[in-house]
């Protein structure tokens, strides 16, 4: 959302990618539908994808709340870095076993 904004970004930009790429992967979705490049920026920057639980039922709330953080506006509001959201994946899938 920052780089749609003109925003500096950071590791943090990342984070959100990798948001948006685990989103489509679990609802097999597009997060942020839009014609054009400009219609795209504005859905990334504001827009609200539909809640995974509203997509998919059976997908954790773990892993719910993981994609949830990446995808949040905000950058203060997203995992610290990777090595936190590996630690949060991990913790995640050792809950499902």
């Amino acid at each position: 959302p920052e780089q749609a904004l003109g925003l500096p970004v950071d590791h943090r930009s990342d984070l959100f990618s990798l948001g948006v790429v685990l989103y489509e992967m679990v609802t097999g979705k597009v997060a942020f539908p839009g014609g054009s490049l400009a219609t795209l920026a504005i859905q990334i920057a504001q827009g609200k994808v539909t809640p995974i639980a509203e997509v998919i039922e059976t997908c954790p709330t773990g892993l719910r709340a993981i994609i949830d953080r990446l995808l949040a506006k905000k950058p203060e509001q997203r995992f610290a870095d990777g090595a936190v959201l590996a630690a949060a994946l991990d913790r995640e899938l050792d809950a499902e076993r």
